[in-house]
């Protein structure tokens, strides 16, 4: 456990330079196969989002991340992967276990976020940017229809495991309901 924190702020300063975090949608395992986009069509569908030429951290699956996320490189970002800090952070003496869970934290604490909509692992960074009380506003999804998701308040569904609810996160340290008013 200590050596998750110890690794947790060894890689905090890199998040104050990076500004941001980005969850490339789950490639490997994910069930949902029409929400697998490309590179091309994340940049396109969140491109508004990032900041020109800005630092991006990509928490992802993908294996083969040179090839597949060029496009974010030709468009002028900086690309950051927690494999990136794997000496520095000694990360191969950790429980390989531990590197989702690593990866979201780091990217659950950026400038914005996007993720993949019925991703578990994209809806838990979204619950933990709740939990510290970040806007919703700055949270997006990469594929078009549900990009804006995140942006309004909803009552939690039967479809609840597409996406987190903030029933979650509002009103968990007080006597307050989950409302649209303290959305």
């Amino acid at each position: 456990t200590n050596l998750f924190f110890y690794i947790y702020w060894l890689l905090f300063p890199i998040l104050i330079f990076c500004n941001l975090s980005l969850s490339a949608n789950s490639r490997g395992d994910f069930q949902y196969k029409k929400m697998k986009i490309s590179a091309e069509e994340w940049l396109t569908n969140t491109k508004e989002i990032w900041k020109e030429q800005e630092i991006l951290y990509i928490a992802t699956d993908e294996k083969d991340k040179e090839n597949f996320f060029e496009p974010f490189r030709k468009a002028g970002h900086k690309l950051y992967f927690l494999s990136d800090f794997k000496e520095l952070a000694g990360l191969d003496d950790m429980d390989p276990n531990w590197m989702g869970m690593i990866d979201v934290v780091v990217a659950s604490r950026g400038r914005a976020f996007a993720g993949s909509f019925r991703s578990t692992f994209s809806g838990y960074i979204n619950r933990l940017r709740g939990y510290y009380g970040l806007s919703m506003q700055d949270s997006w999804f990469g594929q078009p229809e549900q990009k804006n998701m995140m942006h309004e308040f909803h009552n939690v569904n039967l479809d609840t495991y597409a996406k987190e609810w903030p029933d979650a996160w509002l009103g968990i340290d007080a006597d307050v309901a989950p409302s649209q008013d303290i959305f």
